[in-house]
């Protein structure tokens, strides 16, 4: 199913959302002008709308719910709160314009509009990673295992799905082993060495780009999972008009 199943203009009628429902066997509709979310119409609001001998042929504005919850297209507690203090079955997941990006279900499964970003990635790789020994004694920090890939390899393959496909990978400690297994994968992405000959810090090798990336770049550890949603982010940091647009976690001791 995409999303853009689940939409519905104003100008359909209630018989249309009953269809409309039937095909994409969910429990909630919603109504939109262009991508911007207008109304909800669930099958509740059309089982008492026939219970009172309404008829069909009406138009959705009739009986849509323009009040629908929403959540915001990035933080996913607020998601599980949402769900844990209502029965709603599905719930909106919309931006600063009320433009739907999403819809999240009770059950965790979330549908999105496919839309792409084409942006530089640039991993930080050269360290020595000790706070992960002894595991780092033998392995360079970015080709620790989650599962049965290392941590950079997630993390690359994540930004490609959002569409990146240009990447940079700043090395140095153990890089030999780090090239050996990129260059020895299936990809789909491009991946560029920029090597260290000496440490330069957190971020400071990043001077070695130059000419390399001359717009915006995302900027990533390569030992750090982030589930949160790329592509929404970096609306928002264009949509701002962002130098710089950090993504941080809250910190519980």
């Amino acid at each position: 199913m995409k999303l853009q199943d689940m939409f519905l203009s104003e100008t359909e009628s209630i018989k249309q959302a009953i269809q409309r429902l039937e095909e994409v066997r969910c429990k909630v509709v919603y109504v939109v002008k262009g991508k911007k979310l207008l109304a909800s119409i669930s099958d509740g609001d059309i089982r008492r709308f026939t219970l009172k001998a309404g008829d069909i042929n009406e138009k959705v504005s009739s009986i849509a719910n323009y009040s629908p919850c929403t959540c915001n297209e990035y933080h996913k507690d607020q998601w599980k709160k949402i769900f844990r203090e209502s029965e709603l079955y599905s719930v909106p997941i919309i931006n600063l314009n009320r433009e739907i990006t999403g819809v999240v279900f009770r059950d965790g499964t979330v549908i999105r509009e496919q839309e792409k970003m084409d942006v530089p990635v640039v991993m930080m790789a050269g360290g020595k990673g000790t706070r992960l020994h002894p595991y780092t004694k033998i392995l360079p920090k970015a080709l620790i295992p989650i599962g049965d890939i290392p941590v950079a390899e997630h993390i690359l393959n994540r930004f490609f799905e959002c569409g990146c496909k240009d990447c940079f990978m700043i090395v140095n400690h153990k890089r030999g082993m780090i090239q050996s297994y990129f260059e020895n994968i299936d990809r789909g992405y491009s991946l560029e060495y920029i090597e260290e000959e000496q440490p330069l810090g957190t971020g400071g090798g990043l001077s070695l780009l130059r000419g390399k990336v001359n717009k915006d770049f995302i900027l990533t550890n390569c030992d750090i999972l982030i589930d949160a949603d790329y592509t929404a982010i970096y609306h928002i940091h264009k949509k701002k008009h962002n130098f710089i647009t950090m993504v941080l976690s809250e910190y519980k001791a």
